[in-house]
Formats: structure tokens, C-alpha cells, sequence
């Protein structure tokens, strides 16, 4: 697994006494989806389209920056630490139907040979131990023209595609965050520390300013905000709905929004 890493503050907003000042950062983040080794050996499954994907996944993955295709000795029960099962479970290639700009003969011809190639593929990833660890469906999609380019390269081009969407799953993420802060007596120490930099300092005063006045909303989301770009979204949306609870503020409740639809997505 890959572990969260500390936020890294790359803007911060701008001074209090003017606008509301923005709290912006960029946090590393683990990837999507993982597997419990570098090495991982493939078990495309029987389909026309076989060859293709196998190609497309052996060039794919090394591009994660961490996985890479061992292949297994023939005849011999390979003993994998991970394995990838993938297989192609849907194609079509349709004619486009966009009509010519200018209808000249060979632009008629071009417009009739423009093809669209769509592909589904399962993918299922397990341990050495065939335990299951993520299954899920990728679809990539390639225009072009059948007689310009013949369809089995076409097929591997949207197969491609729909690799690289595993594979920027497989990837460490960076997450843009850019958050409104809440200024105002109190909150200002704290704040000033956020913008500095000084995450933990700020983390700190807004801890206090809860402690000593514990139905000021504003303070509440306030660390919420220090704990989310810090990396702790667990404690953030504790403070941020404790800032909603004492008051309805559009800013808290987009705030418990925008984490729980976040959330939401990294937990597919």
C-alpha cells in the first residue's frame, strides 16, 4: 500500500483584512487500487480480441512507476505474487454518422469509412493467494478510418485507452484542494499559521479556540479545513459537521459535501 503522504502547501491565499483568504494545497494521495507486489503476471482469457489486450497491458503497466509484467514458465503452476485477470467482454465498431462539412466526393468517402471502435473490458486483480482484491470494467473508445488504418489496430488503440484508465488507477494522485477559510478575533492566529505554512501551529491555536468556546462554528470549521489539507479527512468532517450543527452555513454544509462525495469516490 501506498501511504498518505503529508500535504505540501503551495499557495496561500491571500491576506486577511481584505477577501475572504483561500487555503490552497496539493496532498498526495494513495492510488485508487493496489496490489501487494511490483511483479504481476497476466491471465488474459479467451476472447478474439486476446492478443490485443495481453499488448496493451504489458505496455500499460510499467507506466503505473511501480508494476511490471513477470511472465510465468509454460507448463508450470506459477506461483504469482499478484495477477491481473482481464478479458474483453464487449466491442463494436459503428460508422459515424457526422455529416461532411464540405460535400465533395472524398470527403463523402472519408465520412463513409470513419469508424468508431468501442471496447469493455473486465479487469480483476488478486493476491498470490487468488484472493480477489478489485474487479472492475474499462471501456475505451477510438475514432478513426478503416481505410486509412486496418480495425485490429484500431481495436488495440481503444484497448489502450481503456488500459491507461486502470493504469491512472494504479498511479499515486495528486489532490488540488482549495478552501475558504473563516477569519475573525479568535480565528486570526490560527489562520495566519494556515497560510504560513505552519499547519500544525494552526492546527493548534484552532484547537484551543474550540476548547474554550466550543459553539463557535466558525472555529469548528475552520480546523476542519487545517485537518483536510493536513490529510486527516476522518477528523475534518468531524469538525465540519460540527460546524454545520451549530449553524446552517452554505460554507459548512458545501464543505461536508464536497468531502463526502470525495470520500465516497475513493471508497469504489
Amino acid at each position: 500500500m501506498f501511504p498518505r503522504c503529508a500535504a505540501v502547501l503551495v499557495l496561500a491565499g491571500v491576506s486577511l483584512g481584505c477577501a475572504a483568504p483561500t487555503l490552497r494545497a496539493l496532498r498526495d494521495e494513495p492510488p485508487f487500487l493496489t496490489l501487494p507486489a511490483n511483479g504481476v503476471a497476466l491471465d488474459v482469457l479467451d476472447c478474439p480480441e486476446r492478443a490485443q489486450l495481453e499488448q496493451a497491458l504489458v505496455e500499460g503497466l510499467p507506466d503505473t512507476g511501480r508494476y511490471e509484467v513477470i511472465t510465468c514458465p509454460q507448463g508450470a503452476q506459477c506461483q504469482a505474487p499478484a495477477w491481473l485477470r482481464a478479458v474483453v467482454v464487449e466491442r463494436t465498431i459503428s460508422p459515424r454518422v457526422d455529416i461532411p462539412n464540405k460535400l465533395t466526393a472524398q470527403a463523402i468517402l472519408d465520412s463513409a469509412t470513419e469508424v468508431t471502435v468501442v471496447t469493455r473490458v473486465d479487469i480483476t486483480g488478486f493476491d498470490g493467494y487468488g484472493q480477489q482484491l478489485f474487479a472492475r470494467t474499462y471501456t475505451g473508445t477510438k475514432h478513426g478510418n478503416s481505410l486509412k488504418t486496418d480495425k485490429d489496430t484500431l481495436i488495440l488503440q481503444s484497448l489502450r485507452y481503456a488500459v491507461g484508465a486502470l493504469v491512472r488507477e494504479l498511479k499515486p494522485r495528486q489532490l488540488r484542494l482549495e478552501l475558504r477559510l473563516e477569519t475573525g478575533g479568535v480565528l486570526d492566529e490560527g489562520v495566519e499559521r494556515a497560510l504560513g505554512g505552519d499547519l500544525a501551529g494552526a492546527k493548534a491555536s484552532l484547537e484551543a479556540v474550540t476548547a474554550q468556546q466550543p459553539t463557535l462554528a466558525s472555529a469548528w470549521y475552520d480546523l476542519g479545513v487545517v485537518h483536510e489539507v493536513s490529510g486527516d479527512d476522518v477528523k475534518a468532517m468531524d469538525c465540519y459537521r460540527r460546524a454545520v450543527a451549530l449553524h446552517d452555513k452554505w460554507l459548512y454544509l458545501e464543505a461536508v459535501k464536497q468531502l463526502e462525495s470525495r470520500l465516497g469516490v475513493a471508497r469504489k
